[in-house]
């Protein structure tokens, strides 16, 4: 007789899980933990993120969300800030760090310092998506009206 739940290895899991990952969430992952880790170079830590303890890591991730720049030395956009924070966690994640730095109250200041500074990068026009359109008058729409008639 056969049986009503097949049977799963961890290795399956993982395989699993691999495919269905995005591929661009892949490659903005990579992209994000190599700037992460760019800066701590610059900061002379060779350790891997995951081996920091939260409460040093914290304090790393605070600095880096104030001093991150474009490579150009422009200010990211406020959601751009943000993904690198969740890229961040999500490497943690799949290294078994045992804290999310998005949830967990060991990095409350990060949580705490990255919407401050989203605000302040808001304040100065970042993140204001000046590129939406405007919306059409009634004027416009009967305008267009008229010489869609004409056709």
């Amino acid at each position: 007789m056969a049986s009503r739940f097949a049977s799963i290895s961890d290795e399956e899991v993982k395989e699993f899980t691999k495919k269905l990952e995005n591929e661009n969430t892949k490659k903005k992952t990579l992209y994000d933990i190599n700037v992460f880790k760019e800066y701590l170079d610059a900061c002379d830590e060779k350790r891997e993120i995951e081996d920091i303890t939260p409460v040093e890591l914290q304090k790393i991730i605070k600095n880096f969300v104030l001093a991150v720049r474009k490579k150009n030395g422009e200010e990211y956009e406020p959601s751009s800030l943000r993904a690198f924070i969740q890229n961040i966690d999500r490497h943690l994640r799949k290294n078994n760090y045992g804290f999310s730095v998005l949830n967990d109250k060991e990095f409350h200041e990060v949580q705490d310092i990255l919407k401050k500074r989203q605000k302040q990068l808001k304040s100065i026009g970042k993140g204001n998506r000046p590129k939406a359109a405007d919306p059409l008058s009634d004027e416009d729409i009967d305008t267009d009206i008229d010489t869609a008639a004409k056709f």
